[in-house]
């Protein structure tokens, strides 16, 4: 779906790029409607019947805003340590609610939570730092440019596997 959207959301990346205080204001308002309520219900929100804003729409924007918009003097090491704390506090989560639950929970690790997605945008800018040669990067150009086809077969390899598991249950 998002593929569809795509012209839609470059729009909308577009009309906001260079306006700091506009993408501050839409990042804020994806992270308090979208992830904020996983952890913490907002009330409000259904009642105004808004329980997403662009969802994974909004990574996109998000993740452009990033990478465009935001200084480039933060050091590295601060967006993997970030990486890694949000990770840890995935962890505990994870932990806790499990432990309440009395049973597995992966409350923690939908991907709107607040802390998945701290960790994916963390990640995401840590990785816009790193420099390769140009045979690795050659590489990375060659499956970024197949990155859909990946995408689109992966639904269909886990498709398979969930057919042949429930055949092997059966038998």
């Amino acid at each position: 779906g998002l593929y569809l959207l795509l012209p839609f959301l470059q729009a909308i990346f577009k009309a906001i790029r260079g306006k700091p205080t506009l993408s501050l204001y839409f990042m804020a308002v994806w992270v308090v409607i979208t992830c904020v309520p996983l952890h913490f219900p907002v009330p409000l929100f259904g009642i105004m019947q808004q329980t997403t804003f662009l969802g994974y729409g909004g990574y996109f924007i998000v993740g452009g805003l990033f990478v465009t918009c935001l200084k480039d003097n933060i050091p590295t090491a601060f967006w993997v340590g970030l990486y890694l704390v949000s990770s840890v506090v995935t962890f505990l989560l994870t932990w806790s609610f499990s432990d309440m639950a009395g049973a597995p929970s992966e409350a923690a690790y939908v991907y709107f939570t607040l802390n998945v997605a701290i960790a994916t945008l963390a990640a995401f800018k840590a990785f816009t730092r790193v420099k390769t040669g140009p045979r690795t990067g050659k590489i990375l150009n060659w499956i970024s440019d197949r990155s859909f086809l990946i995408f689109f077969v992966h639904v269909l390899v886990l498709e398979q596997v969930r057919y042949s598991a429930i055949i092997m249950s059966l038998s």
